[in-house]
């Protein structure tokens, strides 16, 4: 039984099942039982689903622009995250702006990286080596952020 109303979420191990129960199981039978068809190939019973306005899955695959982006971000919810921490002491002090906060634009993500958390080296003949970027330490973000987010603290070198 999975609880409506509330924030629902599926953990669990690799390979025990959880996007079969998500994508194969329950999207499917919510779909099928609105369009009236039979939900017998998915589950055995669904109630319920007349409280549930929309279906919407969300996947792995990157959405928006970017690899980086996430539902917070293509959702715009994070905005509101960003402006949150534009408003904090540190950043007042600094004067940064939201898009110090935003790890997808130049001036926000850790430029060294391009805000992927890594870098390549390419080896001439072996396979490239990814690395995790020494400036951000994997975290995507600039210093802006880091100082900011982390621990309040204005030295550049407090998250490390």
């Amino acid at each position: 039984m999975l609880p409506l109303g509330t924030l629902t979420v599926v953990t669990g191990v690799s390979g025990s099942g959880k996007s079969t129960l998500v994508h194969n199981v329950l999207y499917r039978a919510l779909l099928a039982k609105r369009n009236s068809a039979s939900i017998k190939e998915f589950c055995d019973r669904l109630e319920g689903d007349d409280q549930i306005k929309e279906v919407i899955i969300v996947d792995q695959s990157p959405v928006g622009r970017t690899p980086r982006s996430n539902p917070a971000t293509y959702m715009k919810a994070f905005d509101a995250i960003r402006d949150v921490f534009a408003e904090t002491p540190d950043a007042k002090r600094h004067g940064y702006s939201a898009g110090h906060f935003s790890f997808n634009v130049p001036g926000g993500r850790c430029e060294t990286c391009q805000g992927d958390g890594t870098v390549t080296v390419e080896m001439q003949f072996l396979a490239d080596v990814e690395l995790i970027c020494e400036e951000c330490r994997g975290s995507d973000s600039n210093q802006a952020f880091l100082r900011c987010a982390t621990t309040g603290k204005t030295s550049t070198t407090c998250w490390k």
